[in-house]
């Protein structure tokens, strides 16, 4: 609708912007739908302030150019009782003149923007809520990532140390089991020495 709306204000030539300020008394129509444009601009709402207004030479320019994100509640308030009257029906303006009917779509228009700007302002509100809850969510999970990482690391390097520990065990095992082998060998040929040792000493002693 707001898009339509600044179509139909493009479409407006000067003469027909001119030609309201010509009317000395209005039709009813014309009269509400300038009278609502004047609200909008935060001017008093008569014929002689919206003749003024039409001849200011950036006209188009303001409603072109309108803040309709930051419309002051004080005049959403007083704008609703033009948006409920009979004669502020696009169709039935334009019976009486294109250019008031351009400027009643363009109030139309705001005022329908208005009241899904209302609707949508808390949901957008939460949705930003929403965004700022999940980045700080993300933040969170990147440091719990990283310790985790950290936490990783350190079980790695524990489990080299561990398996290093374990190779150097079985290695002393290996060398333990070795040496036993070996002193169970020498005491046998000990032995047995000892042995021979007593059998020639008994040969000698005979002899």
């Amino acid at each position: 609708a707001l898009t339509q709306a600044h179509e139909a204000l493009g479409k407006l030539t000067k003469a027909e912007i001119m030609e309201l300020k010509t009317f000395s008394t209005p039709h009813q129509a014309v009269l509400i739908v300038m009278e609502a444009v004047c609200i909008l601009l935060d001017e008093k709402p008569d014929w002689e302030t919206a003749k003024k207004i039409i001849g200011r030479p950036n006209f188009m320019s303001m409603l072109e150019n309108y803040d309709k994100d930051n419309i002051d509640p004080r005049i959403v308030g007083k704008l609703r009782k033009y948006m409920e009257h009979p004669d502020m029906a696009v169709d039935a303006v334009r019976q009486v003149s294109e250019a008031a009917a351009g400027l009643c779509m363009w109030v139309h228009a705001l005022d329908m923007y208005n009241k899904v700007l209302k609707e949508v302002a808390p949901k957008r509100e939460r949705l930003e809520g929403m965004k700022s809850e999940l980045e700080e969510a993300d933040g969170t999970l990147a440091e719990k990532r990283e310790e985790l990482n950290e936490v990783v690391y350190r079980v790695a390097m524990l489990q080299k140390k561990c398996d290093a520990a374990l190779q150097e065990k079985r290695i002393l095992q290996n060398e333990h089991t070795v040496a036993k082998t070996r002193l169970t060998n020498a005491g046998r040929v000990t032995a047995a020495l000892e042995s021979e040792k007593a059998r020639w000493t008994k040969r000698v002693e005979k002899l």
